[in-house]
């Protein structure tokens, strides 16, 4: 890499790191307490939505391989 090169990259950085906003610089970080929510189960709503047979049937190959139908993509 010439020397120029080199130092212009440099002086590039230098200048980024200068124009950064204060937002982005890190800060102190401060303790916060965490609190526990309690939650309550919710209830599922039952709506029915008129489905094409096309739609009906995706929707059913969905809900039989809940976990995803590729085995390699699977966690």
């Amino acid at each position: 890499m010439r020397l120029a090169h080199k130092r212009n990259v440099q002086n590039k950085l230098r200048k980024f790191v200068k124009a950064a906003p204060a937002s982005a610089r890190p800060t102190k970080e401060v303790a916060v307490e965490i609190k526990e929510v309690k939650t309550e189960k919710v209830v599922e709503n039952k709506v029915e939505i008129a489905l094409t047979p096309k739609q009906q049937q995706v929707l059913d190959i969905v809900v039989k391989n809940a976990e995803g139908i590729n085995k390699r993509h699977r966690p």
